[in-house]
């Protein structure tokens, strides 16, 4: 079976999983309900977290994580002269200030393997809600513009990877992929998803 490479630094990779472990794994994705079409895409995000945490050893939660995430955090948050884009955010975290940005910097690069069913319905919910959307469906989830940046690295990484085949209707992969994801992963009780199919699965945006 093949594998799809996503490239990234390391800190998007704290931010990404930072998020994902907030919003997926403690509040069971009920701020990203407005960007779910259903729970395919919910898994999807699960096995990203596990991906990350597993590439960069990450033993969640911990203090030592969570310094690192939000020193990330703070030095992938631009300015408002380096950045043109301010988007309304209402995500919350514990309330404590971001970590000193010159804490814990490392340059490094690194690779997480994706299969092909994760690998296209990461890119397809990547493309729709982070870069055609623009984070719309996000407000409540994102608490710095920093994690909105580190998503939309991710979406880049994604797409340069092109992890779709050629000789196949893109939707046809895409709800393939999410069927399989949702019957390897259990959805939270209760979570009522909003999310509205893109143009490219055939939806009218």
């Amino acid at each position: 079976m093949p594998s799809y490479e996503l490239r990234l630094t390391e800190d998007e990779a704290l931010v990404v999983l930072g998020v994902i472990h907030r919003e997926v794994e403690l509040r069971s994705g009920r701020n990203l309900a407005a960007a779910l079409v259903g729970p395919g895409e919910l898994a999807a995000l699960h096995f990203l977290g596990e991906r990350l945490a597993g590439a960069n050893h990450e033993d969640l939660p911990s203090a030592s994580f969570e310094a690192r995430f939000r020193a990330a955090r703070a030095r992938l948050t631009p300015t408002l002269d380096e950045t043109y884009l301010v988007l309304d955010l209402k995500g919350q975290d514990d309330g404590s200030a971001d970590a000193d940005a010159s804490l814990h910097v490392s340059e490094r690069s690194m690779s997480v393997d994706l299969d092909p069913d994760l690998a296209v319905a990461l890119y397809e919910w990547f493309l729709r809600e982070v870069d055609e959307r623009t984070g719309a469906n996000l407000l409540d989830a994102l608490v710095t513009m920093g994690e909105y940046w580190a998503l939309n690295d991710i979406a880049n990484s994604l797409e340069a990877a092109t992890p779709y085949a050629f000789d196949r209707p893109f939707r046809d992969q895409v709800l393939e992929g999410r069927l399989k994801l949702s019957q390897r992963h259990a959805t939270p009780q209760g979570l009522r998803m909003a999310g509205v199919e893109s143009s490219s699965m055939g939806a009218s945006d």
